[in-house]
């Protein structure tokens, strides 16, 4: 396959005998950085790891140049070949997998740089230990750049991609990316990468997918800095390049991709033009960059998009913007108008909330208290006694009889709307209808969660100054400095909600942080977004029995 290419390889190539080949393509940069650091290790693994660099295409021959000079120096056997033109990122690896001599293949990035300086000697130990099929060594951003213009795609790559290997072990074929990726040769030629793949993305995923049927998935702890942060409109336009990959990826996979939470949202990025306002608002960055912190970056907000219309349940569940646009909106959210908590916890605290809310989570109040503890609920007062998804909705007497046992009156908007997409002066109006009414029934409404979830930089920035705090749905745990106008939540919903809580009741023990659970309904046959009484029962007592405070938000915030 090299015939088409130029070869250059250094002195000691000829001579070696390599067990580990490390992999590097690149296009348009220059990985001199990465093969200096690797070059450092040469003598702790003793000429038993090469190195094969491929230029797809770059046809800068300054930058040639450079690389033959730095490759001829180094003490790793190590060869560089130079295409004419780009083939793509599939073929380029298969390219590199012929050009190899190894029988294990390291495919690392060319903006990756190791995090530890025993990083090819961990690989080429784990080779000659286990020998394993396919290992990943995992993703971090330790040495990444931290400029504000990158900090959402900093912000996703640390929620999906800079995962514990003890994480991704869970479901080995998702988190498999050829940044930093180990395959032996007899795999690889068993399962090359689809050359059908062309542009930015999916291949290596697809790639796993198909291995993972086949062999074992490895998941290691030698990770590896990813140093291409991209900017707002740079990620634009690699998502919207790779919805033709995506495509091909449901297409022969749809199985493994529909178990994937993100699954509805990533089907839209074939419309990217749905962007909404993102993709403008990253045209714009060019000249504002996303540092200037404009509320309303991310923001297309439309009139009414409420549970309630009218004052009246809508006939089918609302479902908040699942496009792309609505994912980095949510994730940049959390990176502005911060408010850091000051907390001071005696012991680990939980906190049982529970958001609209059923009349069914007004009975359940009954066993918080069997165990000494009072609940957190958030209400809209326009859902009092109405009928919707979850059964009825808690009346006016319901909710002034909580208050009356100590229970926490919260605000979750009257009309339970989309805080998004509502209009900022509409939102306003809609949150102080609700105050009024909660705190004429013995409520405070101090405390506010977002329905749906769904947060925007400005509805952040309009509610901040009107709530001790504002509380999201992402899973987290609160910690000194956590940020008031979002506070993380995990919900006690779905068919593992109780095993998910038990897990992070358990995180808050041993980190001595406080944790917020919410849920909606409490009955024998919950709602996907609600729990059994039992399950309610049990997670109170096992957090009751690690030595958990449990108090409700007010009890927190306000001492």
């Amino acid at each position: 396959m090299t015939a088409k290419g130029r070869v250059f390889a250094n002195p000691t190539w000829k001579v070696a005998s390599p067990v580990v080949s490390v992999l590097i393509p690149f296009l348009r940069d220059d990985p001199s950085t990465l093969l200096t650091l690797l070059n450092e290790e040469a003598g702790a693994v003793d000429g038993s790891v090469e190195v094969v660099v491929l230029d797809d295409g770059t046809r800068d021959p300054e930058l040639t140049k450079r690389l033959t000079a730095v490759i001829k120096g180094m003490t790793l056997p190590a060869r560089l070949i130079t295409l004419p033109r780009n083939e793509g990122r599939s073929i380029g690896r298969n390219r590199l997998a012929t050009a190899a001599r190894g029988g294990s293949l390291l495919f690392l990035d060319s903006d990756m740089r190791p995090d530890y300086r025993r990083f090819l000697r961990d690989w080429a130990d784990l080779v000659a230990r286990e020998d394993p099929p396919v290992a990943f060594g995992g993703i971090s951003l330790l040495q990444a750049p931290v400029e504000p213009r990158f900090a959402v795609h900093r912000a996703m790559a640390t929620k999906s991609e800079c995962v514990p290997y003890t994480v991704r072990a869970r479901q080995p074929e998702k988190y498999v990316y050829t940044s930093n990726l180990l395959v032996r040769r007899d795999v690889f030629a068993a399962e090359a990468f689809d050359p059908g793949f062309t542009g930015w993305g999916w291949e290596d995923v697809e790639w796993a997918m198909r291995v993972s049927q086949r062999f074992r998935v490895l998941h290691v702890d030698n990770p590896a800095t990813h140093m291409g942060l991209d900017t707002v409109s740079d990620l634009a336009g690699k998502y919207e390049q790779s919805a033709p990959n995506f495509a091909r990826v449901v297409d022969r996979h749809p199985a493994i991709v529909s178990t994937y939470p993100s699954y509805r949202a990533a089907r839209l990025l074939k419309r990217l033009p749905a962007w909404d306002a993102a993709a403008p608002a990253a045209a714009g960055g060019r000249d504002r960059g996303i540092a200037d912190r404009d509320a309303g970056l991310f923001a297309a907000p439309v009139p009414g998009g409420p549970l309630c219309r009218g004052d009246r349940v809508t006939p089918e569940p609302y479902s908040a913007d699942p496009g792309l646009g609505a994912k980095l909106r949510r994730r940049y959210a959390r990176l502005v108008h911060r408010r850091p908590a000051r907390l001071n916890l005696d012991r680990p605290t939980v906190s049982f909330t529970f958001d609209d809310a059923p009349a069914s989570a007004a009975s359940a109040a009954a066993i918080l208290e069997r165990h000494q503890a009072r609940g957190t609920y958030y209400l809209c007062a326009g859902l009092f006694d109405e009928t919707g998804h979850m059964g009825r909705y808690i009346n006016a007497a319901e909710a002034a009889d909580l208050a009356a046992r100590g229970h926490e009156i919260g605000c979750h908007s009257f009309g339970h709307v989309d805080a998004h997409r509502t209009d900022g002066e509409a939102l306003l109006d809609d949150s102080g209808r609700n105050v009024a009414a909660l705190t004429a029934l013995g409520g405070s409404a101090r405390h506010f969660a977002f329905p749906y979830g769904e947060v925007s930089p400005a509805a952040k920035a309009r509610l901040a100054d009107r709530y001790g705090s504002l509380r999201g749905v992402h899973a987290g745990l609160v910690r000194e400095g956590s940020d008031l106008n979002q506070l993380p939540a995990v919900g006690i919903e779905g068919d593992d909600g109780e095993a998910v809580a038990r897990h992070w009741i358990d995180r808050a023990v041993e980190t001595g942080a406080w944790l917020i659970l919410f849920t909606h309904d409490v009955s024998d046959k919950p709602s996907p977004w609600g729990c059994t009484p039992e399950a309610l029962d049990r997670l109170a007592a096992h957090a009751r029995d690690a030595g958990c405070d449990l108090k409700t938000v007010g009890q927190v915030l306000d001492r």
